[in-house]
């Protein structure tokens, strides 16, 4: 029937829409995790080069500070 049919149009439409979301997602996830993985390596081998630099703790953060 034709009530039939435009269920199924519907349907297929939604999977589509919800399909089209989840790539979307994950893409962005994906991208997200690289970036904080980016960051955390950066972050990191800036704090061991001010810990090499500097002796004390409070010139550490002072400098972490300035940033």
């Amino acid at each position: 029937s034709n009530q039939q049919k435009s269920k199924i149009e519907f349907f297929s439409k939604v999977e589509k829409m919800v399909m089209n979301l989840l790539q979307f997602f994950n893409f962005y996830f994906f991208i997200f995790l690289k970036n904080s993985e980016l960051l955390s390596f950066t972050y990191g081998s800036l704090i061991v080069r001010l810990i090499k630099d500097f002796e004390k703790i409070e010139e550490i953060n002072e400098q972490l500070d300035k940033m």
